[in-house]
C-alpha cells in the first residue's frame, strides 16, 4: 500500500501544478475577467482549428445546436460539481471523488487524468508535426502543400519525426513539478489568440474575394454525428481548470462563499467558449466547405510569408505545449503505479522512467492515429467520463440540498445520458472508423514538384523522364 497521504495528495498537487504552474509559489488574486480568460485557455488549443471541419461535416445548423447543447450540459455539469463543493467545503475534484467513492475515487480520477491527457497529447503532437512538416517542405521548396492532399513525409521519416519532435521536449518531462514552466503556457495561449485573429481574417478576406462555398444543414449520418458530436466535447475542457481556479479564489474565503463567484465565471467562460466555436465554424466553414481540413490552418494558401509564419508559431507551440499536457499523464501514471507497489518502491523516483515510456508510447500511436481520430477519442472517453459521467456520479453521491424534484437532481440523468453516448457511442464509431476507413489517397510531394516544374516550362517532355532527372 502507499505511505499514508500519497492517494490523497499527488492528484490534487499533479492538477494544482498542471494548470496553474505556480511551482509552489504563492497564487495571486484574480479578477473576474482573468478568471473567466483562465478557463477559457484551456479550450485555446488545436481543437479550435477542427470546428470548420465539425461545421462542414454535420452542417451549420446542426452544429450550431450540438454546440449549444454541449455548452450547456458542460456548464450544467460544473455547476453541480461546484454545489458539492460548497456543500462539504472541498475545493478539488480528487477530494470530491475520494469524499464520494473513498480511494476509489482517487484511482478513477488518475485513470481519467491519465486516459485524457494522454491521448490530448497524441492529439497536440500529430498536429505540431504535420504543421511544422508543411511549412517547412513550403519554405524550402516554394510549394503550396495545403493545394490538395499532398503527402509531404512518407509514414517511415513521419515516426522518425515524431520521435525528433518528441524527445526534444523530453526534457522538461523529466522535471517532477511544473516549476518555471508556465511560460510554455502563458505564450501558447498568445500564440493561439494570434493565430485565430490570423485564421478569421483570412477567411473573411476570403470569402469577400470568392463567395461563400456550399455547406449542408445537417446530415443524415449516425457515425459521422457521433464522431464529430466526441471532437465538439472536446473543445469544453475546462472542467481541468474550475478547481485550480476556486483553490486559488478561495485562498482568503471559504469554499462556500467563493463558488457563487466561480459558478458565474464558469457560465461566462462556456458562453465566450460556445461563441467563439460558432464564430469559427461558420466563417471557417463557409470560406472551405467540403474541402475543409481536419486542422483548418492548413487550408490556408501556405506561399504566403505570413500563414508560414502562422503554421510555425503554432506548430512550435503546440510541441512545446505536449510537455505540459503530458505532465499529468506521467503523474496519473506513477500515482497508479504506486498504489499497487509493496512499500520498498514507494520512495523509488519513477518519474523519469514514466515520462520516457509515455513519451515512446505518444509517438507510437501518432504513428497510426489520425489527428483527426486523436481528437474525437480524447472528447468521447477523457472528455465523456471527467466532463460529465463523473460530475453526475459525484453530484448524486454528495448531494443532500437538492430534492428529486428539482432541477439539478432532474436534469442530470440527461447529461449523465450524453456522456455515456460520448462513452459507448462516439468511441466504438471513431475506433471503427479508425479499423475500416480505406487510406486517404495522396499525391506524394515530388509528383507534385514534377507537375510544378513541366507547368513553368520544363524541357523535358513527360512525367516519366522528369522522375528520371529528379533521380526519383
Amino acid at each position: 500500500m502507499p505511505p499514508s497521504g500519497l492517494l490523497e495528495e499527488a492528484p490534487e498537487r499533479c492538477a494544482a501544478e498542471f494548470e496553474g504552474g505556480h511551482g509552489g509559489q504563492q497564487p495571486k488574486q484574480r479578477s473576474h475577467l482573468s478568471s473567466v480568460l483562465q478557463l477559457t485557455a484551456m479550450c485555446l488549443g488545436p481543437g479550435l482549428f477542427t470546428i470548420p471541419s465539425v461545421f462542414a461535416q454535420l452542417g451549420i445548423l446542426q452544429s450550431s445546436i450540438a454546440v449549444a447543447c454541449i455548452a450547456v450540459f458542460a456548464d450544467f455539469a460544473m455547476q453541480r460539481l461546484l454545489d458539492v463543493a460548497a456543500e462539504h467545503g472541498l475545493s478539488s475534484y480528487e477530494a470530491l471523488a475520494q469524499k464520494a467513492l473513498g480511494a476509489m475515487g482517487n484511482s478513477a480520477m488518475a485513470a481519467i487524468t491519465l486516459v485524457t491527457t494522454f491521448i490530448a497529447s497524441c492529439s497536440y503532437l500529430g498536429a505540431s508535426a504535420s504543421l511544422l512538416v508543411d511549412v517547412f517542405a513550403a519554405f524550402i521548396l516554394d510549394v503550396n502543400v495545403n493545394d490538395g492532399n499532398i503527402a509531404v513525409v512518407s509514414s517511415q521519416k513521419q515516426v522518425v519525426l515524431l520521435l525528433a519532435l518528441t524527445f526534444g521536449v523530453l526534457p522538461l518531462w523529466m522535471s517532477p513539478t511544473m516549476g518555471d514552466k508556465s511560460w510554455i503556457s502563458s505564450t501558447g495561449v498568445g500564440v493561439m489568440l494570434v493565430s485565430i485573429a490570423f485564421f478569421l481574417g483570412y477567411c473573411i478576406l476570403y470569402l469577400i474575394q470568392h463567395g461563400a462555398s456550399s455547406v449542408p444543414l445537417a446530415t443524415s449520418s449516425a457515425q459521422s454525428f457521433l464522431e464529430n458530436i466526441a471532437t465538439l466535447a472536446f473543445s469544453f475542457s475546462m472542467i481541468f481548470a474550475v478547481f485550480p481556479t476556486l483553490e486559488e479564489l478561495s485562498s482568503d474565503a471559504s469554499v462556500a462563499e467563493t463558488v457563487p463567484s466561480v459558478k458565474l465565471i464558469t457560465k461566462h467562460s462556456v458562453a465566450l467558449c460556445a461563441s467563439l466555436y460558432m464564430f469559427m465554424g461558420i466563417i471557417g466553414s463557409l470560406s472551405f466547405g467540403k474541402d475543409t481540413k481536419t486542422i483548418a490552418l492548413q487550408n490556408l494558401n501556405l506561399s504566403q510569408p505570413l500563414t508560414q509564419l502562422a503554421h510555425l508559431l503554432v506548430g512550435m507551440s503546440l510541441a512545446l505545449n505536449v510537455a505540459i499536457i503530458s505532465f499529468p499523464t506521467v503523474k496519473s501514471l506513477e500515482l497508479l503505479c504506486k498504489s499497487f507497489c509493496c512499500a520498498r518502491w514507494q520512495a523509488f523516483n519513477m518519474h523519469p522512467w514514466l515520462a520516457a515510456v509515455i513519451a515512446l508510447a505518444i509517438v507510437v500511436v501518432d504513428s497510426a492515429l489520425p489527428t483527426k481520430i486523436a481528437f474525437a477519442l480524447c472528447g468521447s472517453l477523457g472528455l465523456g467520463f471527467a466532463a460529465y459521467i463523473m460530475p453526475c456520479i459525484l453530484f448524486l453521491r454528495l448531494d443532500s440540498r437538492s430534492s428529486w424534484s428539482s432541477f439539478q437532481k432532474a436534469f442530470v440523468p440527461l447529461v449523465l445520458l450524453f456522456g455515456m453516448m460520448l462513452v459507448f457511442g462516439s468511441t466504438p464509431m471513431t475506433l471503427s472508423d479508425l479499423l475500416h476507413s480505406s487510406a486517404t489517397s495522396s499525391i506524394p510531394l515530388k509528383d507534385s514538384l514534377v507537375k510544378q516544374w513541366c507547368k513553368q516550362g520544363s524541357p523535358l517532355l513527360d512525367m516519366e523522364s522528369s522522375r528520371e532527372a529528379f533521380n526519383f
